[in-house]
């Protein structure tokens, strides 16, 4: 998935803004995703060489924001919307394909025989409803908290949508312990099953014909992408880097003065950032061990008590959830590691502290 977060924060000033509001309407609008990964892809390049040509941003999108987005995106939004529907309802088909397999798992556990299994489809229902719900509110807030209004920055849309998304949750449990409608298990699955199935089965076959390849990218174009992505993502964490050591570095000699004791020096910064980046790989492991115990243990109760299949499930759904977590903790910390060393050695070479490399780079991004 390409990191549109990271592209943004490469821009500055009306750049930046223009970007993640741009962003924002792509991704709340249903434009398909490799339509709108190209889309952002090209503004990128567009906004990029903008900024190095010191152009002002309503050169290129006009005054009307919101008019660009639609005319930008407009192109491919001509789509036969029966084709929508249908992959719509095959997405939620595998969801509730996927409910219904480990409903049949849970039931045998319980005893259950197969011709009398049960699914309760209201929590599918629910969440159909209120994510729909969240979706048309967040349009709403996109169209008039960030178009509407320039003095809303994009930062407090997340804020809104996370107000959102906790309004739905308490709404949801409301539904879901005052409501039941049970259906045949079976049937349920195998309706949904085919349909998935039958649908990416066919989508899969028609882009093989199309391209050479299932795949909605080549090998080279995956490459090539990856290695784009690896470099705005470095290059957006050393800018982030720099400020956030920037700021900790003058609250540091601040902190002393106050104190009435000798001026923190930049080598004696220097070295608590190689110390702490020495120290990584013992904050990864530490990491690791507590997912894996947060994995573990539901998983081991549930087998001493006799309940395998839900010992299993407890294994394999919270195993597959903590392993991508803990992943993305641990590259995150490695990340952070690799950035704040870049930034020491870029400083060392050029022979100043790192409140002053991040001037340098604020005062690149506006020139």
């Amino acid at each position: 998935m390409l990191d549109t977060l990271a592209m943004g924060n490469m821009l500055s000033g009306e750049y930046k803004e223009a970007f993640q509001k741009i962003d924002l309407y792509g991704s709340m609008n249903n434009v398909n995703v490799d339509v709108y990964e190209d889309r952002m892809l090209n503004l990128y390049d567009m906004f990029t060489a903008a900024q190095s040509e010191e152009k002002p941003v309503d050169k290129i999108i006009g005054k009307d924001i919101e008019a660009f987005c639609q005319d930008y995106f407009k192109v491919y939004e001509k789509s036969y919307p029966i084709k929508k529907v249908i992959g719509r309802i095959a997405y939620l088909s595998m969801i509730m394909f996927i409910f219904s397999a480990i409903e049949i798992l849970w039931q045998i556990d319980e005893g259950i025989k197969l011709n009398d299994m049960k699914v309760d489809i209201i929590p599918f229902l629910v969440g159909c409803g209120v994510g729909t719900i969240l979706l048309v509110l967040c349009k709403l807030a996109t169209k008039n908290l960030i178009f509407k209004n320039n003095k809303i920055k994009p930062m407090f849309y997340y804020i809104f949508i996370l107000l959102f998304i906790i309004i739905g949750i308490v709404i949801a449990n409301k539904f879901l312990g005052d409501y039941a409608v049970d259906l045949p298990l079976l049937p349920v699955l195998i309706v949904s099953g085919v349909f998935s199935f039958v649908y990416y089965g066919v989508t899969a076959i028609v882009r093989y014909k199309k391209t050479g390849t299932i795949s909605k990218m080549t090998k080279a174009d995956k490459a090539e992408r990856k290695e784009f992505d690896k470099e705005i993502e470095f290059q957006s964490g050393v800018k982030e880097s720099a400020q956030i050591m920037a700021k900790r570095f003058e609250k540091l000699r601040k902190k002393n003065e106050k104190k009435g004791k000798p001026e923190y020096t930049y080598k004696e910064f220097t070295k608590v950032i190689v110390d702490e980046a020495k120290y990584t790989g013992v904050y990864n492991l530490i990491m690791i061990l507590i997912f894996v115990t947060a994995t573990v243990v539901p998983a081991v109760k549930s087998c001493l008590a006799g309940e395998y299949v839900e010992g299993g499930l407890y294994a394999g759904i919270f195993g597959t959830l903590m392993f991508f977590v803990a992943r993305l903790m641990v590259k995150s910390l490695n990340e952070v590691k690799r950035e704040n060393l870049h930034v020491l050695k870029e400083c060392e070479e050029q022979g100043i502290d790192v409140i002053e490399y991040n001037k340098r780079i604020n005062e690149s991004d506006e020139n």
